[in-house]
């Protein structure tokens, strides 16, 4: 060879008890080329045997680079090039190597040769380059006096070495770097490993009026750089978005199995669907890292199957769904069996499918020639590997300038934006984006607007906060309903900002970007004693009588002295003022994860204190004023340290918290119309070392108001828009209806009362525990070390659920005392140590998503037995 040699394999037949044994060997080069070098041994009785080979003859030149030609020269007299003798107390024997064969044909590095198991019976050699091919060798028929017996290639099989103009970059452009057999019950076939990780499959179909050709099946892959986000479809979960270091966004997508059995059932026994999840979409890939993602399509219709994603290049891109994604989707959904939402197929308003120009980096929306030079993507079929990325791109509709480095995470939530003047009610999506701050000036929080119908020309953004970090904000979180934005990061500050009830706008109708929609309600600095990686609201409740939320009503008449005047009829008026005071406190639970290696629950909650002042005569009554001001109280609750650490560490950094999206194990506290449920709800952690956790968290408890607000006695001084906090600004309205909306302006009261690390102090509150003993966490679950990933946990996102899967009802299962499943994997299945089944108890089954820098992404599905 005239490089380094990169792959061998060698295949031998024969046996020394007939005294002749022929071996093979395949050698493949970074020359692009393979020799064949063929070994014949046998055994010798004495020193001066005749049939040994001459090893004297004159090999001058044989191991000098010479041209090609001299090889045949050389062996054209039978001379070897090399002669090993083995030596035994038995029997001596000798091995002649000559060159077989120079096999050439591919253009790039040969990265392995693989003979036929069944070689020399099926004289086949299978090579793989990266030149994205792989092929397979066969020896012409030696015919006597007509020569023959050359090696040549008779079937290629991978990617067209040119590919598409213009297509995309991806982990096949880069070769094959292994390529195996795959022979065995009738089945003939090859498996690929391309250079970023992927295999892919060709298998050797026979037709029946004889002959047959090669076809490639559905391609296993995955990125081929860390995996840096990801995010659900928000509607159903019908699909998973993921970004990496790999400069790509994959879509992935449950896949129905139909042909082989079940892998698991229920605890009831019933059969549960096969899904396998396969990529089956590349919406994009870009000459960037991408950062982070997060989907927007959280309403139907135009605005659905859209999502952003940023990156290193300072910007935000939005993109669309194809038609033929959606076609894709819904027929795999159809087939799937699972409770998935009925959609059409496709959208007239849509296009049918984009490509990536050359030299470009935005998707651009096929024309009726460019779809000539896209390959058709069958609906009905799995995209392959090539077809991944050049048929599968999404169109980019959009992108937004504002931030002036990396982008580092998005945050989204729906909201609806209820216009004054009678405007119609608009269905929007918010967007919240941080960047890199290598300085306060871009420390900034970025807040965009996506509406159903909201045309290109306008603006997207719609504030900027400013004046809450001072380094980069590591992670965003909104709050279930849309009122709070927890931000935190590098400064270890945790910052709660509070969606105001109006904003500015411009005479074209356009927000003010100078009066943000939010504005700072409550800031903790040093909340943790490391860099916080991750944020996250627990859900909140269904329940109408839940814990987390209360109202108090107060109401004071004064009656005025008898009017002087006289009405129509003669009759002396006397009036009364009434003034009502509505006190409203809504809870919320915010889980924050640190390099410190804690985890901390924090407790926000607002109230709100509305006076609405109404003057009653005999005959008619009149509104006179209305104020509303409110407040925010942040506290930290608890705190714990996951079980699982690796090493002699005494203490794991965490990357990753997210609640589960519903709250599970209702039971009631208390009796009444007004009862209080306890709820719990599941909180997934990630950590650097790869491990992840699942702890219990009792939000009842936690989140308790009803002793709070007392007696309506507690409201007294509050109608003069007084209360415990100092200086309670608030709006008033004269005159109005009373019906009309009101605005509000929010004042922020801060109570944190944290300890030690190991002296750690709750807030002494009366909606908190009455002792200090109190835990409102337990851990549930420390994953199988097989089961996690091997570098840190970037992300944790619990798949969406729908309402009529929220939880089943199963009999005979589960502990008299009602405890939870002792084992999880990651198929779903449960068991139980207790063997008396005896209650009839609720199920309730998430699926969970992870991914990490160790280029996985992982699934799991899990089940709460309660």
């Amino acid at each position: 060879h005239l490089d380094w040699i990169s792959c061998l394999d060698f295949a031998s037949w024969g046996s020394l008890e007939s005294n002749s044994e022929e071996g093979m060997l395949a050698s493949g080069s970074q020359d692009h080329r393979i020799r064949l070098w063929r070994f014949h041994t046998s055994v010798i009785s004495s020193s001066n045997d005749t049939t040994a080979p001459d090893v004297n003859a004159d090999t001058t030149g044989v191991f000098e680079d010479g041209e090609e030609g001299d090889d045949f020269l050389l062996e054209a007299g039978n001379v070897a090039r090399l002669v090993l003798r083995h030596q035994n107390p038995h029997s001596n024997s000798t091995s002649a190597i000559t060159l077989e064969a120079l096999l050439m044909g591919h253009d790039d590095t040969v990265s392995s040769v693989a003979f036929h198991p069944h070689y020399p019976a099926v004289q086949q050699l299978l090579s793989s380059s990266m030149d994205r091919s792989v092929f397979i060798w066969e020896p012409e028929e030696y015919n006597e006096g007509e020569g023959g017996g050359v090696w040549t290639p008779t079937v290629r099989l991978g990617n067209d070495a040119g590919g598409i103009l213009g297509a995309s970059i991806g982990s096949y452009l880069l070769g094959y770097v292994d390529a195996v057999w795959d022979v065995g019950d009738g089945r003939v076939g090859v498996i690929g490993h391309g250079y970023g990780g992927s295999l892919q499959p060709f298998t050797y179909e026979s037709n029946n009026g004889g002959g047959g050709g090669w076809r490639a099946g559905v391609c296993l892959t995955g990125h081929f750089r860390g995996v840096s986000d990801l995010c659900w479809e928000p509607r159903s979960g019908k699909y998973l978005l993921s970004v990496g270091k790999d400069q790509t966004c994959r879509l992935w997508a449950p896949i129905p199995v139909t042909s082989t059995p079940t892998t698991h059932t229920s605890p009831s026994n019933e059969p549960s669907p096969r899904r396998i999840w396969h990529e089956v979409g590349r919406p994009q890939v870009h000459g960037y890292d991408i950062n982070t993602v997060e989907c927007v399509g959280h309403h139907a219709g135009p605005g659905e199957h859209k999502f952003v994603s940023g990156s290193d290049e300072k910007q935000i891109r939005v993109y669309d769904a194809p038609n033929a994604t959606l076609r894709l989707l819904h027929t795999l959904t159809q087939n799937s069996g699972l409770p998935i939402q009925d959609e059409p197929a496709e959208d007239p308003s849509r296009i049918e499918r984009a490509f990536l120009p050359s030299l470009g980096l935005s998707n651009k929306s096929a024309a009726d020639e460019d779809l000539a030079q896209v390959s058709d993507l069958n609906s009905n079929a799995l995209p392959l590997e090539r077809e991944l990325g050049v048929s599968t791109l999404w169109p980019e509709t959009r992108k937004l300038y504002g931030h002036d480095t990396e982008l580092v995470c998005l945050t989204s939530v729906p909201v609806s934006s209820g216009e004054e003047d009678g405007e119609e009610e608009k269905e929007e999506v918010l967007v919240a984006s941080a960047a890199k701050a290598r300085d306060v000036n871009n420390s900034d929080i970025r807040l965009w607007s996506f509406g159903r119908s909201q045309s290109t020309g306008q603006k997207a953004c719609v504030g900027i906060l400013k004046g809450g970090h001072r380094s980069t904000v590591a992670t965003l979180a909104f709050s279930p309903d849309g009122i709070l934005l927890a931000s935190t990061g590098k400064d270890r500050r945790l910052c709660i900002w509070i969606k105001r009830a109006t904003t500015n706008k411009h005479a074209d109708g356009e927000s003010d970007v100078d009066t943000p929609l939010f504005s700072l309600a409550a800031a903790v600095d040093s909340c943790h004693k490391r860099i916080i990686w991750s944020a996250h609201f627990c859900p909140m409740s269904s329940n109408p009588n839940s814990a987390s939320s209360a109202t108090t009503t107060c109401t004071e008449t004064h009656v005025e002295d008898p009017s002087s005047d006289n009405d129509d009829k003669g009759n002396a008026g006397a009036g009364r003022i009434t003034t009502t005071t509505t006190v409203h406190r809504q809870s919320y639970i915010l889980a924050t994860g640190a390099r410190d290696g804690f985890v901390k629950l924090w407790k926000i909650i607002i109230t709100s204190v509305t006076v609405t002042v109404v003057e009653e005569a005999e005959e008619s009554s009149s509104f006179l004023e209305s104020s509303v001001s409110s407040t925010v109280e942040i506290e930290e609750c608890d705190k714990f340290e996951p079980c699982a650490k690796e090493g002699k560490k005494k203490t794991e950094p965490i990357t990753a918290v997210a609640f589960a999206p519903t709250l599970i194990s209702p039971h009631q506290l208390s009796s009444g119309p007004e009862a209080i449920y306890r709820e719990e709800a599941i909180l997934a952690v990630g950590m650097e070392s790869g491990f992840m956790e699942l702890w219990s968290i009792d939000v009842s408890d936690m989140s308790l108001l009803s002793s709070e607000l007392g007696s309506s006695s507690d409201c007294n001084g509050l109608s003069s828009n007084n209360s415990s906090t100092a200086a309670l600004p608030s709006t008033s309205t004269s005159g109005k209806n009373p019906n009309s909306p009101v605005k509000t302006r929010g004042t922020t009261k801060i109570r944190h009362d944290g300890g030690g690390r190991g002296d750690h102090k709750r807030g002494s509150s009366a909606g908190m525990s009455t002792t200090n003993s109190k835990t409102f966490c337990r851990p549930l679950l420390s994953f199988r070390k097989t089961d996690c990933h091997i570098d840190a946990v970037k992300k944790l996102a619990w798949r969406p659920m729908l309402p009529s899967s929220s939880a089943l009802l199963l009999p005979t299962f589960g502990s008299t005392g009602g405890s939870f499943i002792n084992t999880i994997d990651t198929a779903g299945q449960c068991t139980s140590n207790d063997a008396n089944l005896s209650l009839v108890s609720t199920r309730t089954m998430f699926t969970l998503a992870s991914c990490s820098l160790d280029h996985g992404v992982r699934l799991f599905d899990i089940i709460i037995q309660h």
